[in-house]
């Protein structure tokens, strides 16, 4: 098992910035248990991830995000992303 240090380098987003949609990269060999989007504000936004990798963030209003990525066995890692239209 890696450790998530090792693991949130692996994992990449794009398009950052993004507007309708992002690809969450390097999460082979992790399983998901949620994705959650932060605003600055401290509001948590729960997010779904699709068959592909792809999550929709097409309702997020502009701004800056933390993309949080909570594994099964507990591990998180946290990604920011902007989001602009």
């Amino acid at each position: 098992m890696k450790k998530t240090e090792d693991l949130k380098r692996e994992v990449t987003i794009s398009p950052n910035p993004a507007a309708d949609e992002v690809r969450i990269s390097g999460m082979s060999r992790m399983e998901v248990a949620t994705i959650v989007a932060w605003t600055r504000s401290g509001q948590a936004i729960s997010l779904k991830e699709k068959q592909n990798g792809t999550v929709d963030v097409s309702h997020l209003k502009r701004g800056l995000y933390s993309l949080v990525i909570t594994c099964w066995d507990g591990s998180m890692i946290s990604k920011r992303i902007s989001i602009r239209r």
